[in-house]
Parts: structure tokens; C-alpha cells; sequence
């Protein structure tokens, strides 16, 4: 997995649905959504929690552990982004305080598809 193929992927929608958002964690996993989970947040130290390298390509950032390097689709930098994954993700996780059921519920409600 590597940022560009999350990105592409996402984009194309699903079931004729368009994706706001593409999300990478665990170094190799790729979901997307519509909308943010209300029980996710952004975090603010993304060297603390987006830790893992793709696996597709070790020099970029695909999440951590219960964290996802999320990038908005529908963004204007999105559209200017160059087709190598060069684009910085957003750091994104659970809220702080809720329980790891709240984390599991996060990450099914942005993922429409996962890509492994």
C-alpha cells in the first residue's frame, strides 16, 4: 500500500457514493469514508501516533496503531496533489478518553472498503 494507491482507490467512490476522505493505518490498511466518526478527533503530535511506513513504500507515512494519516479528498490541495503521494496527511484518531470499542466503531464507520 502506498499513499497514492489509498488515494486513487478512494476516489473512485463506492456503490455510486462520493468519498470526502482516505485514511491509511497499520502501515498497509486503506479505508474510506464520506464523513468523520464523532468519536475521532484529530491529534495533534502526528510523530507520537502516524509512526508506520507503507508498506508499499517505506519513505511515507501510512498511520499507526488506531491512527490514521487522513487525507480530505475534496480539498483543494487535493486536486493539485502530485500523483507520488507527496501530500502531507492530517494525524486522526480516537477521542481522547473513549474506550478501545469507540476506536473499533471509529475506524468501521470511515471505512467504506479496506484495501489490504
Amino acid at each position: 500500500m502506498t499513499v497514492s494507491t489509498c488515494l486513487a482507490y478512494c476516489a473512485q467512490g463506492y456503490n455510486s457514493a462520493t468519498m470526502q476522505y482516505a485514511g491509511l493505518e497499520y502501515g498497509r490498511e486503506c479505508y474510506c469514508g464520506a464523513y468523520l466518526s464523532a468519536f475521532s478527533t484529530q491529534f495533534t503530535n502526528a510523530s507520537a501516533h502516524c509512526i508506520y511506513a507503507c508498506d508499499g513504500n517505506g519513505s511515507q507515512t501510512c498511520g499507526g496503531a488506531l491512527a490514521l494519516t487522513l487525507y480530505n479528498l475534496t480539498s483543494a490541495s487535493a486536486s493539485s496533489s502530485s500523483s507520488d503521494g507527496s501530500r502531507s496527511g492530517v494525524p486522526w484518531g480516537l477521542v481522547a478518553g473513549q474506550s478501545a470499542w469507540f476506536s473499533a466503531a471509529a475506524v468501521v464507520m470511515l471505512g467504506v472498503a479496506a484495501v489490504l
